[in-house]
């Protein structure tokens, strides 16, 4: 991955450029930023830009190194990540261990720590004095959402470089280079990427597009029998580890959101099911405008729920049963 092939983070990357060719390197990088922008991509980036065999103004990505680095098997670049929902101290001593090793090939030896906000107490502290002194020819990039969910001790020992949201024209550009993707799914994609590029959509595209059209009718007509097969549907969920119910929250929380925007007359132009505009319509006469806002808060609640435990299917009858019940009219 060469830094021109990253692209909307135009500031991130010239600030990385700057200090490799100025080989002021600093100990650790802290990649800040959403998920699905491009951080992972530029953390190979960096890793190829210092090893590259032909050690030119950006990768060449066709030498050993560069090729071995974008399959992960260059032996001097590691990545971490979550083992479940923590990264566990015997990740990091592991992680740790192999990065005082002395290199084998490469100019840099780099460690990356992705999704470090999941750091527990326990790895975290474990890390910080490898920050403190790292070994030589050595780089740690870790990649949070957020510098405050971390230990201010770490965020404190690294260089910190903000990625930004992508724009429109980025977002439908990284989606056109997927070859296997039509227009009206490129179309469909750009309308719920929300400045991001989530490679597990773009995976399951086509299921993404039923289960939206499904939520749809499900809102225009909340019937017994809508009601029963939403339950059969959420019935599937409970014990399967698929996404499948964060992605009806996420449909969920986009069609309120574009209710709430039409329910105070605001402009169309912005709102987020552009392709569903007259469907959005006929919805909000079926709901109690002063409702639409506390059910989007209701659909957070909801996920918030799921992801510290709670039961998916259980969780979600209650969504549903709460818009049945205090929003149909």
């Amino acid at each position: 991955m060469a830094f021109s092939e990253i692209l909307g983070q135009d500031s991130a990357v010239a600030l990385l450029k700057k200090s490799i060719q100025n080989q002021r390197i600093p100990s650790a990088f802290l990649f800040t930023g959403p998920n699905h922008i491009g951080k992972q991509k530029t953390m190979t980036a960096v890793a190829q830009n210092l090893n590259c065999l032909r050690g030119g103004e950006d990768a060449c990505l066709s030498c050993d190194a560069c090729l071995q680095i974008a399959h992960q098997s260059f032996p001097d670049y590691s990545m971490v990540v979550p083992d479940g929902k923590f990264i566990k101290i015997d990740q990091i001593k592991e992680a740790l261990k192999w990065l005082h090793l002395r290199s084998n090939t490469g100019n840099y030896r780099v460690l990356g720590i992705k999704n470090a906000e999941k750091l527990n107490k326990e790895s975290a502290n474990a890390f910080l004095k490898t920050l403190e002194e790292p070994p030589a020819q050595t780089l740690i990039i870790l990649s949070a959402e957020n510098s405050q969910q971390l230990l201010e001790t770490i965020v404190s020992r690294c260089q910190i470089i903000q990625f930004r949201l992508l724009k429109k024209d980025h977002v439908q550009s990284i989606l056109t280079a997927h070859q296997n993707l039509t227009r009206e799914q490129i179309a469909f994609l750009s309308c719920f990427a929300m400045g991001k590029v989530p490679l597990d959509w773009i995976e399951k595209v086509d299921l993404l597009q039923t289960l939206r059209e499904n939520i749809i009718e499900f809102l225009i007509s909340l019937s017994a029998a809508r009601m029963e097969e939403i339950f059969n549907t959420i019935a599937k969920w409970g014990p399967a580890k698929e996404k499948e119910w964060a992605y009806m929250l996420d449909f969920l929380e986009f069609w309120f959101r574009d209710l709430d925007w039409l329910a105070h007359d605001l402009h169309e132009d912005s709102l987020i099911n552009q392709d569903r505009i007259k469907q959005i319509r006929i919805c909000l006469q079926q709901f109690h405008p002063q409702q639409i806002r506390v059910t989007y808060n209701k659909i957070i609640q909801t996920r918030e729920r799921i992801v510290m435990n709670a039961h998916v299917s259980l969780a979600m009858e209650a969504l549903w049963i709460y818009i049945k019940r205090n929003l149909a009219i």
